[in-house]
């Protein structure tokens, strides 16, 4: 025990040491400036009106209305809506944009959205970003900006990557399509109080990338859709390394909210002809297995309606292959060495973005425990269970 709390101290030590005395890193947040015509800002704030009263936004093809973004030295034309499922993304001056722009910014980013960083946890959604990146599970390109709407600074946002080819490309994955359920539905009977059983069978499947071979398109589907019925076979097709990993690192980061189905995205990959977990929205917290989701105290989970969200998520674990993965990933990515060093690795990104955070929301503090804690918590779960000495 003694050498394990020498590492940590060590570890944190180089990184607060490098931080605060030798190269101290000259950050700065981005700047993106917004502009939209009055007559069109009218109609989104007519959009933003509407979504207050019936208490979720509907969205449609003709929500888009013009505008104008300029990023360092570059000014592009584009589309731009609101963008959000419950009104937390239309509070004050705090509005959520979803950004399609006619090319792309110098970076490559051309389809984006912007939110109030509390949509994604503050920084504890980048955190669990930076976990997915390190991890080789495909993740929305996230960071922090400063936005001005029409030349007025609306403070801090959260700039989140949309599904495109570029995501795919920029975290070094083999080409291959993105895929995800419309949930226009389940927010329609969600705020109405009605219930939400079963609308995984029927949800639209939406494809993002490239869909020239129709073969690997088709088959994407295919899989996609025995995931919407829930066959006995649905994880045949699914990277269970991946998948195990994936878990794992939501039982590491508490992100159960990105496991949903109305949440979760997958990536088809065209050289293993496997499916993927892609990371996406993995906050607010939720508690539906604390402390990790293949404890056997849970058990009873698993007899829930087949449909039930929580027993969704739950069946991959029936899978023989994706539980032996998680089950060596939950004791690999828990170790207190392995929390700590990636903590010192990225520290100097996660102290800035806090900083930068704290200029507009005063009294916010990240955990800087939060994983340490976690992992902490789920080891003592394993030993009980007996999945470690």
């Amino acid at each position: 025990m003694k050498k394990i709390s020498l590492t940590i101290l060590l570890s944190l030590s180089i990184a607060f040491f490098t931080w605060f005395f030798l190269k101290k890193p000259v950050f700065k947040l981005d700047k993106i400036y917004l502009s939209i015509s009055k007559k069109d800002f009218d109609e989104l704030q007519n959009i933003r009106d509407k979504a207050l009263e019936v208490g979720v936004l509907k969205r449609s093809k003709n929500d888009y209305v013009n505008c104008e973004i300029k990023k360092d030295s570059s000014i592009l034309p584009g589309k731009v809506r609101l963008k959000g499922d419950w009104t937390d993304h239309l509070n004050g001056k705090k509005w959520s944009f979803r950004v399609k722009l006619e090319d792309s910014l110098s970076d490559g980013l051309k389809v984006f959205s912007l939110q109030n960083p509390k949509s994604r946890g503050y920084l504890n959604g980048y955190v669990f970003h930076r976990l997915l990146v390190k991890n080789g599970i495909l993740s929305n390109e996230m960071s922090f900006v400063e936005l001005f709407v029409n030349e007025e600074s609306w403070g801090i946002y959260n700039l989140e990557e949309h599904l495109t080819e570029r995501m795919i490309d920029h975290q070094q994955k083999p080409k291959g399509l993105i895929l995800k359920f419309e949930d226009g539905e389940y927010f329609e009977k969600d705020v109405k109080k009605e219930s939400t059983y079963g609308l995984l069978k029927t949800a639209k499947i939406k494809v993002y990338g490239d869909k020239s071979n129709k073969y690997k398109k088709n088959k994407a589907i295919e899989i996609i859709k025995e995931y919407q019925q829930q066959t006995d076979s649905v994880y045949t097709n699914f990277d269970a390394e991946l998948m195990g990993k994936y878990y794992a690192l939501c039982d590491l980061g508490k992100a159960y909210h990105a496991m949903g189905w109305i949440n979760i995205r997958f990536y088809y990959n065209f050289k293993t002809m496997m499916m993927e977990p892609v990371g996406y929205d993995p906050y607010p917290a939720l508690d539906w297995a604390l402390p990790y989701l293949g404890q056997k105290a849970i058990a009873e989970q698993y007899k829930k309606k087949q449909f039930d969200i929580e027993k969704i998520v739950y069946s991959a674990l029936y899978n023989q292959d994706i539980k032996a993965k998680y089950e060596a990933f939950i004791v690999q990515l828990t170790d207190s060495i392995y929390v700590a060093q990636f903590m010192a690795e990225e520290l100097k990104k996660f102290q800035h973005f806090e900083v930068e955070i704290q200029r507009e929301f005063k009294s916010y503090e990240y955990d800087w425990s939060f994983l340490s804690n976690n992992a902490k918590a789920i080891r003592n779960a394993l030993i009980t269970d007996g999945l470690l000495n």
